[in-house]
């Protein structure tokens, strides 16, 4: 992606994770054209007649607006990738109806380092007896609870481990744990961008996996990274993993 005569939308590029994306797009293709969407006052709406003509669509926006840019690219057929967390199931299912017609990835997280830990949480949850908890730490400004991220790498040890079952924080006096859960925590406060521990408690000794994003640049460069790879891509849902070289 040279960046020449390029034209890329932002869903939501009036939020922080849209602003850190803007801000790499500008660094790493300074002559492409940004156009940014927002439903804040004083933005433009992403809608199909908006968008006439990009040449892809990065989406940070919520729940709503995933909808919206979900609906514009069934219809257009503009590449997408959507780091929006929050969503429902059948808007997943959305999701994969726009891929008949669109190149398109979604990912919780567009860390490198989170896509690693996904195949090692993978590998992990192969052992035997061995309990999973996770906590995730995120800003106070964080709406979605728990992270987007926790939930992928539970449902990463689920694909694993049927049998699984999250639970989500724990309080009062009720049954000792049952060995198929995945405790999933999660903390708000400060400033945090983003940390996420896994832990693999068995017999006299566990295991944690371990990622802190000290940056939302991290996120915003492997989002700008996998738009760059489906560009020239055929129609379908294709995985961050993929785009980075972690998957076939």
């Amino acid at each position: 992606m040279s960046g020449e005569n390029l034209r890329i939308g932002i869903n939501g590029g009036a939020g922080r994770m849209g602003m850190a994306v803007h801000t790499c797009l500008q660094k790493l293709y300074p002559q492409s054209t940004v156009i940014i969407f927002d439903s804040n006052p004083g933005f433009e709406r992403l809608s199909p007649s908006s968008t006439f003509g990009l040449s892809g669509i990065l989406d940070f926006s919520s729940p709503e607006g995933f909808t919206n840019v979900i609906n514009t690219v069934s219809e257009l057929g503009v590449p997408l990738v959507s780091g929006t967390t929050g969503i429902s199931e059948h808007q997943h299912d959305l999701l994969e109806k726009a891929a008949k017609v669109a190149p398109v990835i979604w990912a919780s997280n567009y860390s490198r380092g989170i896509a690693l830990m996904k195949k090692m949480a993978a590998l992990a949850a192969k052992l035997d007896g061995f309990d999973v908890e996770i906590v995730e730490i995120h800003h106070k400004m964080k709406k979605d609870a728990p992270s987007g991220t926790a939930l992928t790498l539970a449902e990463t040890v689920k694909s694993v481990r049927k049998e699984m079952t999250p639970v989500y924080g724990r309080s009062g006096i009720g049954d000792v744990r049952s060995d198929n859960e995945i405790g999933i925590m999660a903390l708000r406060g400060g400033t945090v961008t983003g940390e996420h521990r896994m832990y693999f408690f068995g017999e006299s000794e566990h295991l944690e996996i371990a990622h802190h994003s000290e940056s939302r640049n991290v996120l915003a460069m492997g989002a700008v990274l996998a738009l760059e790879w489906l560009l020239n891509k055929n129609p379908g849902l294709y995985t961050f993993e993929q785009a980075i070289g972690l998957e076939d």
